[in-house]
């Protein structure tokens, strides 16, 4: 558990029997008359102790970018964690209202720690009948969410799989039935064998006979980012049949989980498991609703455009005759890294395959790019020496080397950005020459067009099989990354835990921990509900910027796009309409501009754009060209 200290063996009990016990001796020493709040309604406490317990974010429109709400997060995960001191109080001091505060305490258990999972563990495995596993536990009925972070070392790769092994996680999937919402965390710690595949990791005592939840929402982070894992060793899948919302994170998904996902047998290893779990109809694939890939690196999105290029050729000169393909040379594919092609093999399978999916509604890609760099100072000289912006004082330049984050009281002056000024119109001539400016600045907006490029890509071919099949559109979004570091957030948890599960704490009905309740939420929250970065132009456009207050401006940082639409994409096709092009430099204190001269400065930015997109067509053609002439060497 999430507290600062263990509950002490009271807690331990399945129920609230030494609790009850204390209650009523200390009654016993009080006045007759009892206090006039202890006679309230059963209704009433069971709502005060609703306010108790542990809340996650509620932000109604996404964070837009995460790593700036930090503080925020830190606040909300003490208030979490007073909570559950309250909740504790409770539970000790009043026989009325312990088994509510006890099913609160343990609804939902935060295990970042592996003293934490072993305590916990103890817990709920305490019993009369002399068992170091008994067969159910009160306690563990309680839990409807769940996380929990296990490490791999050196020599655990390679133990043996066992039908039901004593270690922590293998015993809570055994025990608590009634999970709703499961967040699981591998960091491998390996040095010597951190080159092999991880196979004996945390997913493997998930997929297990003995595992007893049957979880609604399901999140899965691999830590670091080299490593790459497999499921050979999976005994069972019957885990994921009722999954309805699934996020991974750092983790290409493997051949067997994309099979199961779809319940499609052809992508699925010759004799595994998985292939039996298809047939016997445990897939997923008809309660899919929501699905998000997460640190998705940023070159998956050009080859992707490649590779479906590539399909389509080479389907064509398939069907080619004998004596056609005899006298024409095959298409010829982009060589891409080995971790790139096999994410880009798993995203195409989900593409082709989205038919399989008929509830399939959400696709949520997070992107990961590179963290943002500090203004680049000759750039920031050059506008100084120009008379454009103002000369920072000596020792807060310094101050000033990692710049915060632009914030929403400075949304005028991006409103004023679109302007066409003197300053504006010298930040665009600048541009034109990258020998002047920054080059860093040309290389952010030509991924962002490439980011752009391949999400249209992915949109086409998904929905074009779902319109086949005559589903709805999978909505596809490209979401700001949540996961800048490397520590989870109870918070973030407690958030995706509120939308699954019974949030009832009823004192009276012993019934409290039926598994029929916990139907996923409607209601799309938190990293649900994290806006499409295109959109964020238009509607935050400071998030991607960084405050230069001793200069008076605002520069890009290139971690977001600045562009709401860099290749002109229709909005029939889903490209932002009308299309905003922020400024790389946005000086702060200008006033908000007449339509005419917003007018002008947008024609120029679109123009620029036009010919910067021209120029990366060319530069793509002339790779695949090379490409083609390379291998007719070789023959």
């Amino acid at each position: 558990m999430a507290g600062d200290r263990p509950l002490p063996a009271a807690l331990a009990n399945d129920g609230a029997g030494s609790l009850e016990a204390t209650a009523s001796s200390s009654a016993h020493n009080q006045v007759a008359s009892a206090p006039k709040w202890t006679t309230l309604p059963i209704e009433i406490w069971e709502r005060i102790l609703s306010f108790l317990v542990p809340r996650g974010c509620s932000d109604g429109d996404g964070h837009g970018f995460p790593e700036a709400e930090h503080g925020r997060r830190n606040c909300l995960c003490a208030s979490i964690t007073k909570n559950r001191k309250a909740l504790y109080a409770v539970a000790l001091t009043c026989k009325t209202l312990s088994p509510g505060a006890l099913r609160a305490l343990y609804r939902m258990p935060f295990l970042n720690a592996e003293q934490k999972r072993i305590e916990f563990v103890q817990r709920i495995c305490r019993n009369n009948q002399g068992m170091l596993v008994p067969g159910m536990s009160q306690l563990a009925s309680y839990i409807r969410a769940v996380h929990i972070e296990d490490e791999i070392a050196d020599g655990d790769n390679w133990r043996p799989v066992r039908q039901f092994c004593l270690c922590d996680p293998h015993i809570l999937f055994f025990l608590a039935a009634n999970v709703r919402y499961l967040s699981l965390e591998t960091s491998d710690r390996r040095g010597t064998e951190g080159h092999e595949p991880l196979q004996q990791h945390i997913m493997i005592h998930f997929f297990s006979e003995s595992t007893k939840c049957r979880p609604h929402g399901l999140r899965w982070r691999l830590v670091p980012d080299n490593t790459y894992l497999k499921l050979d060793k999976a005994t069972c899948y019957k885990p994921l049949s009722q999954l309805a919302k699934l996020e991974l994170i750092n983790v290409t998904p493997p051949s067997e989980l994309t099979a199961l996902l779809l319940g499609a047998e052809q992508l699925a290893p010759r004799r595994s498991s998985v292939l039996k779990a298809i047939s016997a109809g445990l897939s997923p694939r008809k309660k899919l609703e929501c699905l998000r890939l997460s640190e998705v690196p940023s070159d998956v999105f050009l080859h992707f455009r490649n590779f479906v290029a590539w399909r389509t050729a080479y389907e064509a000169f398939d069907q080619l005759t004998p004596e056609q393909r005899a006298v024409q040379r095959p298409p010829v594919a982009v060589p891409m890294q080995e971790d790139i092609r096999v994410f880009v093999m798993a995203l195409y399978n989900l593409a082709t395959n989205a038919d399989r999916l008929p509830k399939l509604r959400l696709l949520l890609l997070d992107i990961k790019v590179a963290r943002f760099q500090p203004p680049p100072p000759h750039l920031i000289e050059l506008l100084v020496n120009k008379g454009l912006l103002s000369t920072a004082t000596q020792g807060r330049e310094r101050l000033e080397f990692w710049p915060p984050r632009a914030s929403e009281s400075l949304s005028s002056s991006f409103d004023a950005s679109l302007q066409n000024d003197e300053f504006y119109r010298t930040i665009d001539a600048l541009s034109m020459n990258a020998r002047i400016f920054d080059r860093e600045f040309i290389e952010a907006d030509k991924r962002w067009r490439v980011v752009q490029e391949g999400k249209q890509t992915l949109v086409q071919l998904w929905n074009a099989s779902r319109a086949e099949a005559g589903l709805e559109a999978t909505e596809i979004r490209i979401v700001p990354s949540r996961y800048a570091d490397q520590d989870s957030e109870e918070g973030d948890f407690c958030c995706q835990a509120e939308s699954f599960g019974d949030t009832s704490l009823s004192l009276t009905n012993a019934a409290a921990g039926s598994t029929s309740a916990g139907d996923p939420s409607p209601n799309d929250v938190g990293h649900w509900n994290d806006p499409d970065v295109f959109s964020l132009v238009k509607s935050k456009p400071w998030l991607g910027y960084l405050h230069l207050s001793s200069h008076g401006c605002c520069v890009w940082s290139g971690d977001l796009p600045r562009d709401s639409n860099p290749n002109s994409i229709p909005s029939e096709l889903g490209g932002e309409m009308p299309r905003v092009v922020i400024p790389y430099v946005v000086k702060l204190g200008l006033e908000k501009p007449n339509e005419q001269g917003a007018g002008e400065h947008k024609q120029g930015q679109a123009r620029k754009a036009t010919e910067d997109m021209d120029a990366d067509q060319a530069d793509t053609k002339r790779q695949r060209t090379e490409a083609t002439t390379t291998q007719a060497d070789g023959e």
